[in-house]
């Protein structure tokens, strides 16, 4: 009963897969079998996933992300008075990149904390940690999902977008918004087993 509600959760949070399954590398063997398996699966998995954007965005320049990082913590703290300074720091033209790649970032450290909370993290249930990993993976998962749409709106209406509209983009953007539970699922029906 616990897994099908867990796997119908996941399903709900990250729609469902679609046919292309086979585009990805799923979990079986020892990546199926054992929780150190699992581990390693999601620790190479999510940052593969998630590879296109990395490669297809634009880099942040790391004092221009260390000014964002600053004044959205100051204008996030000090708000409805930091209000123009929100507004002129969402002009920045690096804002919706800094956004995006901040998500994609928290993916990437879930994926390497997981083995330090399904290892270290003392529970009765370990059984439990490990759903709230793969719960915690799908959840980030839609968020970087959400920044990456309003990304693709901002960078649809530059002078010159960065990514470009052609076949590989409209795959790899339907490619990265409905695989991601697929694995998981199976991830799920291997702790279980």
């Amino acid at each position: 009963m616990k897994r099908l509600i867990i796997t119908i959760t996941i399903s709900l949070l990250s729609g469902l897969a679609s046919a292309q399954t086979a585009k990805i590398d799923l979990p079986e063997g020892l990546s199926c079998s054992t929780r150190e398996g699992r581990v390693k699966y999601i620790a190479t998995f999510v940052p593969r996933y998630y590879s296109w954007l990395t490669e297809n965005i634009e880099r942040v320049p790391p004092d221009v992300a260390e000014y964002l990082e600053q004044e959205y913590a100051d204008t996030v703290k000090n708000f409805p008075a930091g209000e123009g300074r929100y507004t002129l720091l969402v002009q920045n033209q690096f804002w919706h990149a800094w956004q995006l790649r901040r998500e994609l970032d928290r993916a990437a450290g879930l994926a390497k904390s997981s083995s330090r909370v399904l290892f270290t993290v003392p529970d009765e249930s370990p059984l439990k940690n490990e759903m709230l990993v793969y719960l915690s993976l799908v959840d980030q998962h839609r968020k970087v999902m959400e920044q990456f749409d309003v990304y693709v709106n901002f960078d649809k209406n530059r002078k010159t977008p960065v990514l470009k509209r052609d076949d590989n983009f409209w795959y790899s953007k339907g490619l990265l918004g409905g695989m991601f539970s697929r694995p998981i699922e199976i991830l799920i029906d291997c702790a279980f087993k």
